[in-house]
């Protein structure tokens, strides 16, 4: 099980059982708010205040950036993303609410598709 929270380290890894594995992030991941596990055997998780959605690996290694770090953009991807899921085929969708009131979809890849 993966649990998100707002303070170092962001990501905290249990087993079954609940007893704690690990936790990493720390220093990459600064405001912790959507997390999906995906049926690729990734993490998608929502940076908030850094305007970025990251995918990674169980262990932490980020694989895909989608958003630039930092930068809140104004009707496009992203200003304070909220939440992120994966739709059947792949797709990325992620729900900018906070300075957009947006949806915004990404294939697999990371190419945005469309808000």
């Amino acid at each position: 099980m993966y649990f998100y929270q707002r303070k170092d380290p962001p990501i905290l890894v249990f087993d079954r059982d609940g007893n704690f594995l690990t936790g990493w992030g720390d220093g990459r991941l600064r405001d912790a708010h959507g997390i999906y596990a995906g049926g690729d055997d990734h993490l998608y998780v929502c940076n908030r205040d850094e305007h970025e959605v990251l995918k990674v690996t169980p262990e932490g290694k980020i694989v895909l950036t989608l958003g630039q770090r930092g930068r809140p953009a104004l009707q496009a991807p992203f200003n304070h993303p909220a939440d992120v899921a994966l739709a059947p085929n792949g797709d990325i969708y992620v729900a900018d609410g906070y300075g957009n009131s947006a949806i915004h979809r990404f294939s697999a890849e990371g190419k945005h598709l469309g808000s």
